[in-house]
């Protein structure tokens, strides 16, 4: 019982480092301690842990993560969502999160197709695709990103 106690310590505490520097999603914790070669057993026992004492949130981490590639990385619902699943986080949880923050992301995107456009010829169907393909990258639906080149195009009275 002794050594279980030593590596469940010994866990925990290389799991409150790795905290220390930012927040983690249950799936990224239990990896990084079974990376450091920690048991299973113990690797669930100290995330179990965590939880309890709100140190790992798999609810808030999504939500936070939402918020940070919205406003700061300028990413769309679909890319948001494939990094979230990435991370681990449950796709109920993920669905929750995006339902409850009722994103309108069209503000942000008629940003970025001004920003790229501008340096760009669009009756050129190559330099129009190559926009397409940027924002298609960062997350966005096909007709949202049609709509914001099309409004952005009537704006600008081209095509």
């Amino acid at each position: 019982m002794g050594s279980t106690y030593d590596e469940f310590s010994k866990a925990k505490y290389v799991a409150c480092i790795y905290l220390a520097r930012r927040m983690h999603t249950k799936s990224e914790m239990y990896k990084k301690l079974i990376k450091k070669e920690y048991a299973p057993e113990i690797c669930e026992k100290v995330i179990e842990a965590l939880i309890e004492l709100g140190y790992i949130n798999d609810t808030d981490y999504a939500v936070r993560y939402t918020k940070d590639a919205i406003n700061l990385k300028k990413y769309g619902i679909n890319r948001i969502k494939h990094n979230l699943k990435q991370k681990g986080i449950e796709q109920e949880t993920i669905d929750q999160t995006i339902l409850e923050l009722d994103i309108d992301n069209s503000d942000i995107l008629a940003k970025l197709v001004e920003q790229k456009a501008d340096k760009l010829d669009l009756n050129d169907i190559k330099q129009k695709n190559r926009l397409i393909g940027f924002l298609v990258r960062r997350g966005y639906k096909y007709d949202e990103i049609f709509n914001a080149i099309s409004e952005y195009c009537d704006n600008k009275g081209e095509i």
